[in-house]
């Protein structure tokens, strides 16, 4: 979900040694991110694209079968799965690609990349809409329901054997189970590389965190019920 933390994923991954692309491919650094997205232009507009034909948006998610968006690729509609291709293409090894939109398209994007690892990053969903609330002037209630359609989507289209969830307090913390994790789920080596990458990319003066309390606490509404289960469900299958 977008303000869970992803731009400061993606620097860590990019200290860890996977290429996002040349600095020009990249959207810049704004006030929203200071330090930049580490998302390429050209995967945004691509995303913007299958959502728009999709009849979705990043601020209006669908949860489509996978199927639906899936045929998007394999059936080349306005040659998008060939735009798509040539990025990849032009990606040095190892790489990544970056942005929330991924949570509501991925199925287009496994046709194009094949046995990719899947970071779901996840934030507390109460400083999700808080952030939101401040940046797009969203309310709460539709920050609540953006966070949890984002989610709902991701899992539908993954499974937990290519999956990790990395919770944004967590590699703030830089804690140890984590870094064991993420080496394990990425077949990293030395673990001291994870933590020295954790220490450079962590900027403490630019973490905006509100301080949120456990969402399970604090959300009772009958509709908050659906949120709450996947947010358990999600450090369950984490072991968080």
């Amino acid at each position: 979900m977008h303000r869970s933390g992803t731009s400061l994923t993606g620097k860590f991954f990019e200290k860890i040694g996977y290429n996002f692309g040349h600095e020009s491919d990249l959207i810049s650094a704004n006030e929203a991110n200071k330090e930049g997205f580490w998302e390429r232009k050209d995967v945004v507009q691509l995303n913007k694209r299958i959502l728009s034909l999709i009849g979705s948006s990043w601020d209006y998610p669908l949860l489509l079968k996978a199927e639906c968006i899936r045929e998007i690729a394999t059936n080349n509609i306005f040659n998008l799965a060939d735009q798509a291709k040539q990025i990849i293409a032009n990606l040095e090894y190892p790489f990544a690609i970056k942005d929330p939109r991924l949570s509501l398209v991925l199925p287009f994007w496994d046709e194009i990349t094949k046995d990719s690892k899947i970071i779901i990053v996840v934030r507390n969903p109460l400083e999700v809409a808080n952030s939101l609330n401040k940046r797009n002037k969203i309310s709460e209630h539709l920050g609540l329901m953006l966070w949890l359609k984002y989610y709902q989507c991701i899992l539908a289209y993954t499974d937990a054997s290519n999956r990790f969830f990395l919770f944004n307090d967590s590699l703030i913390k830089s804690e140890q189970g984590l870094i064991e994790r993420i080496s394990s789920y990425l077949n990293l080596n030395p673990i001291e590389n994870i933590q020295n990458a954790i220490n450079t990319s962590v900027n403490k003066s630019l973490i905006f965190s509100g301080g949120a309390p456990d969402p399970e606490i604090v959300l009772k509404a009958p509709y908050h019920k659906e949120l709450i289960k996947l947010w358990k469900d999600m450090h369950l299958e984490s072991n968080y």
